[in-house]
């Protein structure tokens, strides 16, 4: 990079970061694209992103986004496909879902939110119609193999196309969406939200 250690420390700490938390923000993302290759194992993983061990690679996705096992479990039966037919005519990202009597292949890409009620997760379609995902759904899976959705607490994630914007204080938050209003975490960084509301003024109403 032509400069030297001190240098280098120096413009980070001048935008506000250090190569640890920019070093922790690369493992998070390289670690949710390698969960959805079928052929990487969980130690692979780990070897791959520079961990001692499978278990200092679990306790920092856990501190990142919450079960590994079930994330992995989930990222694995997307990426096969229900079986080799369905996996030939169906797209990585479509599951079986239900909405009352009726069932239907849902591309979860089409969702704006994602969130977990109880024991079932639902995607939530622009127009404001629930349908119950597979019961071995997880939101850490889902974050992990549809990476267009924005983590908005530990139990919804929503598409940024669907911001609508924030309210409240730094202790409780709201986020406006196109499909309703929800609480938005504080370890969600407020201007990635920001960022997504403005690019969306004027483009989405709500329901």
């Amino acid at each position: 990079m032509a400069m030297s250690r001190r240098s280098l420390q120096r413009k980070l700490a001048e935008r506000g970061v250090s190569y640890r938390i920019l070093l922790d923000r690369l493992r998070h993302d390289l670690a949710k694209r390698y969960l959805i290759t079928p052929s990487t194992s969980l130690t692979d993983i780990a070897f791959l992103l520079g961990f001692s061990e499978h278990s200092a690679f679990a306790r920092a996705f856990k501190r990142w986004q919450g079960s590994l096992r079930r994330a992995f479990a989930f990222s694995r039966l997307l990426s096969r496909g229900m079986n080799p037919t369905e996996r030939r005519r169906t797209p990585s990202h479509s599951l079986k879902c239900w909405c009352r009597r009726d069932y239907r292949e849902l591309d979860i890409s089409e969702c704006a939110l994602i969130k977990a009620e109880q024991k079932y997760v639902i995607g939530v379609l622009p127009d404001g119609v629930e349908w119950f995902l597979p019961h071995k759904t997880s939101v850490e899976g889902v974050e992990l193999a549809a990476l267009q959705f924005m983590r908005v607490s530990r139990s919804a994630l929503v598409a940024p196309a669907h911001v609508l914007g924030v309210s409240g204080h730094s202790k409780k938050r709201t986020l406006h969406t196109s499909v309703g209003d929800y609480r938005l975490s504080r370890l969600v960084r407020l201007e990635t939200v920001m960022a997504a509301a403005q690019s969306n003024a004027g483009k989405i109403r709500p329901l």
